[in-house]
């Protein structure tokens, strides 16, 4: 049986992840190069996408992390034309793992705390197999997720 990776959900500009989201984004640009262009192995790794997730001024940006280096990147663009977007990627050897999901989440929730209240989402339904953000139903092209707003 195989275990999820151990990862924290941190802020990609930690000291510990020093240079790891250059590594990361490089690891999807050669992924990128090497992807099946008819999409039939997951999500197509657009270089807009990585610029995006790569850009330290795009919104609310979020890692999940193991051992000083990045597994997935994830962002909610606040600055996209259609309103706020959510960004994930993993590298190929996390995907199906849980890890783009619970950051996903953590983003959802980060963003929801600071006042956002509608996200779309970019995202295939396997990117979610462990559970999707309360009131979305991911779909090959865009849904929208609307944060829970904190009782308290």
């Amino acid at each position: 049986m195989h275990c999820p990776p151990s990862f924290a959900v941190v802020a990609p500009e930690h000291p510990s992840l020093a240079g790891a989201v250059g590594r990361f984004c490089e690891v999807l640009r050669r992924e990128a190069e090497q992807q099946d262009p008819a999409g039939l192995t997951g999500t197509l790794l657009q270089p807009d996408l990585i610029r995006r997730l790569g850009s330290p001024s795009t919104g609310i940006r979020l890692a999940a992390a193991a051992d000083g280096e990045i597994l997935a990147l994830g962002v909610v663009d606040g600055r996209a034309a259609g309103g706020p977007e959510l960004l994930v990627a993993a590298t190929r050897q996390w995907h199906h793992q849980g890890v783009d999901a619970a950051l996903a989440r953590a983003l959802v929730a980060r963003a929801g705390a600071a006042g956002v209240t509608d996200i779309r989402v970019f995202a295939p339904p396997e990117c979610f197999l462990g559970g999707v953000p309360r009131g979305s139903t991911p779909v090959r092209r865009s849904t929208r997720v609307r944060p829970r707003r904190s009782s308290g």
